[in-house]
């Protein structure tokens, strides 16, 4: 027999051999071929997902990367009719037209015409591969669907077998036989991606929806619509084309909720058509659970073939969601709401049994929260207020206390006041949930209790109120009788202690010990009991950060801390929210206005001063500074209004005096003099409050002192500006405010340059310093207060022993401002290139090309091209 004749001329094998095309709006994600690359020594490279999540566009991707880095690449599809003979010629087939060797494998495919010397061949097969000067990649794409126990076996064989300078890419949906994925893992010969790291991140799904639907570049709707689909490629895409046939005008643009509603019906519909009326059932049933697994569905479930029906759904749906290492799953958002929706249909006897057994089950093991669901679900109100109460126990314990808001006004105060550790929690729990009042009168009578811990406890109770309240002299009363330790071993109760006294002394300006480094965490490792109470103590340490004019520090610090809060209690919780909001301050501090707009997308509703209120307004700026960069000074005005009013409301003194502050900036650089002069009126009746004395008194004093220096150069009043700006910059320095110092000295360097055309060389030294911390926002926010200064700074000089420290380094700094593809459009816009021609000239895409002059606008801060180049010019991003 002929090597040709047995392969070849096989139009079903000439058909299996051909790679797909890679197609239009695809995006590469630059992470996934970093793991490529990373294991380009690791033998068998397995990618394992449900339908929809882009298996075989990644291994196309892959393709495309080895051929380019000059590899032959063989690629094999795979099907549900293939026998044992059909694999074995089929990638002998594959080897020859990526090799050129029209011979290869002939001996083995001439022995193995008989279907029984199948499994032989495969042994020749992988010698001959082997024995190639240059072996090709191999590419298994649909793994899954062979259903002979023979081809099953050849390929099992080959996986096994494969020789040491031999790779295979393995394209699968979930698999039911995995014991020879485990042996590879144990010899490092397996490395695996799965549902979970193919689903697009936040940045993917923007730079897809960009793409896609160039017109509503909404920061907001992109991720929801993230949130919504889970990242689900097919998810989005279906959401895109939706999008793409809303009429324009944003008045007519639908809602993401009603986006993903139309969605869900149509991927349930999809995801279900192929599924048995058994499979579809039980999807309906357990949508009534927040997550399940096989021993939980056979308890409240009367089929025994509980195991049967979810392997169903693993390999013929993307709708389960399967934790990682953990036997529980749970159903894709788009899926739960109609099938929760459709449940509640259900005979009301037949709901209440079906929650009195998942109660039952989730209460004898110990998952305090989902008994206390269904308990009061079933009804079995005994059940669901002890499931109540030894929940908030543990995850008071766990420092999750968000966790139980919402069951604190489901739990009678009878049964709170029968035991101090359930009173000292639940009234914890209400002290960080804005419920101050409530939480002091529960632990009012343990302030004076025999047990010094106890007083201990309730008087932290009460200082954590305080702290939420921004009252730092009341948080400082509360904890003053133990200055360096706390009288608890108690990591839960000790912890908040070395925080408050951290925000302390940030608040006070005093910097002293945090406590040894078993108190305080220096690295944030995400595990044990209290690392939620971690997580927030980070949040205060960058926030001194962010005062000593460190942004990079901050970011470096929260980016994983952020991470793990997301995935434990979503993006949209409060301590995520709190942690978004100030990781997008510092990167509006950075000038990365773009970074700033995805940590902030679909959470800046939730931003309220009963967050916390230091945090709070971090959140607001950034949110300010955004709409300001957009062009949409209305918005920035009415979000600093809006924040205003509710700090005054609670009486949030100090988030107040920044509401104030930041409302003069802006109108102050509009030259609006009546409107700021009204403004300075309102933050001196603040600033003359009570509550403006004690340790809030510094920070309202510098806000005051700036904003009095920028009405005074409004005015022209240049000796008052002068005053003004150097008793803030005293302030600042005796406060340890870095940023805030460096921002006065700016102000009284544009006084100065304004009254007499020069400036002092420790007021260049300020500029410069603001340049090698990064702070862009510093530099370029104060237009046109700074502008005269930084082009005078900036602008090229006869020689080079003549420039001012700034002028030499600002240029090496603004060039970390851009990515390299920005800055390649840039250059072109320089030249005075359109996006079309742009497009063509770096073979992208007009979308793309839109979405990189955007970012370029929003790190220039610019409103056109024109302005954006001449910015980038003053910056040295190009000549």
């Amino acid at each position: 027999m002929s090597n040709q004749g047995a392969c070849v001329h096989k139009p079903s094998l000439a058909l299996k051999v051909i790679a797909p095309k890679i197609r239009r709006g695809f995006v590469f994600r630059l992470r996934l071929e970093k793991f490529f690359r990373l294991h380009d020594e690791t033998r068998v490279l397995l990618v394992e997902a449900p339908a929809g999540f882009g298996k075989t566009v990644l291994l196309a991707q892959w393709r495309r990367a080895a051929m380019a880095a000059g590899a032959p690449v063989a690629w094999v599809t795979l099907a549900e009719r293939d026998t044992a003979l059909d694999v074995v010629e089929a990638i002998a087939l594959a080897i020859q037209q990526a090799t050129g060797r029209h011979r290869f494998a002939f001996d083995a495919l001439a022995s193995s015409e008989a279907l029984e010397h199948a499994d032989g061949a495969v042994s020749h097969l992988a010698a001959e591969w082997a024995a190639l000067a240059n072996p090709p990649l191999l590419v298994l794409d649909d793994f899954e669907r062979v259903t002979d126990a023979r081809a099953q076996a050849v390929l099992l064989q080959l996986v096994r077998q494969l020789p040491d300078h031999c790779r295979l890419l393995v394209g699968t949906r979930p698999l039911q036989e995995r014991d020879w994925v485990a042996d590879l893992q144990s010899y490092g010969h397996l490395a695996q991606l799965t549902q979970k790291d193919l689903a697009f991140t936040l940045e993917e799904s923007f730079e897809f929806l960009c793409a896609q639907c160039p017109q509503y570049v909404d920061s907001n709707l992109f991720a929801r619509l993230h949130r919504l689909t889970e990242g689900w490629p097919v998810g989005l895409e279906i959401a895109a084309a939706r999008l793409k046939v809303a009429p324009p005008h944003e008045a007519a643009l639908m809602d993401a909720q009603t986006q993903a509603q139309g969605a869900s019906a149509f991927l349930l519909k999809k995801a279900t058509a192929n599924l048995s009326p058994r499979a579809r059932q039980f999807l309906l049933e357990v949508s009534l659970l927040d997550h399940f697994c096989v021993s939980l569905c056979a308890a409240i479930d009367d089929q025994p073939d509980v195991a049967t029906v979810i392997d169903e759904l693993r390999a013929g749906s993307g709708l389960l969601i399967e934790g990682e290492g953990s036997e529980w799953f749970r159903l894709h958002q788009l899926a739960l709401e109609p099938l929760r929706k459709e449940a509640h249909g259900l005979p009301a006897v037949r709901l209440r049994h079906w929650h009195a057994r998942a109660a039952r089950w989730f209460a004898d093991r110990g998952y305090w929260d989902a008994a206390a669901h269904h308990a009061f679900a079933a009804p079995d109100q005994a059940l669901a207020i002890e499931c109540v109460k030894n929940g908030i126990l543990a995850t008071h314990r766990a420092g999750k206390l968000e966790l139980v808001s919402d069951w604190l006004e489901r739990l009678p105060e009878s049964e709170v006041m029968q035991s101090v550790d359930l009173r000292l929690s639940v009234a914890r729990s209400w002290a960080v949930a804005g419920g101050g009042e409530r939480a002091r009168c529960l632990v009012a009578d343990l302030l004076s209790h025999g047990c010094e811990s106890i007083r201990y406890k309730a008087a932290l109770v009460c200082g954590s109120a305080a702290v939420h309240a921004d009252d730092p002299d009341a948080a400082q009363h509360c904890i003053a009788p133990w200055p360096l330790e706390p009288p608890t071993d108690d990591v839960a109760w000790r912890l908040p202690f070395f925080s408050m006294r951290h925000w302390l002394d940030e608040t006070s300006g005093r910097h002293g010990p945090l406590g040894s480094a078993a108190t305080w965490p220096v690295s944030f490792t995400g595990t044990g009991e209290a690392a939620l109470t971690e997580a927030l103590a980070h949040q205060l340490k960058a926030v001194g950060y962010l005062n000593e004019g460190q942004p990079v520090l901050a970011l470096e610090l929260l980016s994983p801390v952020l991470a793990w809060v997301e995935e434990l209690l979503g993006r949209r919780s409060g301590p995520a929210v709190l942690l978004g909001g100030t990781m997008a301050f510092a990167a509006c501090e950075l000038g990365d206005a773009a970074r700033a707009r995805l940590l902030l997308a679909d959470r800046h509703d939730l931003i309220d001063p009963g967050l916390l209120p230091g945090g709070c307004a971090l959140a607001t700026v950034a949110a300010a500074t955004l709409a300001r960069v957009d062009g949409q000074e209305h918005r920035a005005l009415s979000i600093l209004e809006t924040f205003r009013k509710r700090a005054a409301a609670r009486a949030l003194t100090r988030n107040e005096a920044v509401a104030l502050g930041e409302l003069i900036r802006l109108h102050a650089v509009a030259g609006r003099s009546t409107t700021v002069e009204a403004l300075l009126n309102e933050l001196l009746q603040v600033s003359e409050r009570p509550a403006a004395r004690g340790l809030c008194e510094g920070d309202v004093v510098l806000q005051l002192h700036l904003a009095q220096a920028r009405g005074a150069m409004l005015r022209r009043h240049w000796k008052s500006a002068h005053r003004s700006a150097q008793q803030a910059t005293e302030r600042a320095q005796h406060m340890g405010r870095r940023r805030v110092e460096l921002e006065a000295r700016l102000v009284r360097a544009a006084i100065a340059w304004h009254e007499s055309g020069t400036v002092e060389a420790d007021l260049a030294d300020a500029a410069s310093s603001a340049v090698s911390l990064k702070l862009q926002r510093l530099l370029l926010e104060v237009d046109p207060v700074l502008e005269p200064f930084l082009s005078a700074q900036t602008s090229p000089a006869p020689a080079a022993s003549a420039q001012t420290p700034m002028a030499q380094a600002l240029p090496r700094q603004a060039a970390t401002l851009l990515t390299q593809r920005e800055q390649e459009v840039l250059t072109l816009l320089a030249k005075g290139m359109s996006n079309k021609e742009i497009a063509n000239c770096l073979e992208l895409g007009d979308g793309t090309v839109k979405w990189h002059v955007k970012n370029l606008f929003t790190k220039l801060e610019a409103g056109d091209r024109r302005t954006a180049v001449g910015r980038a010019r003053r910056l040295g991003l190009i000549e």
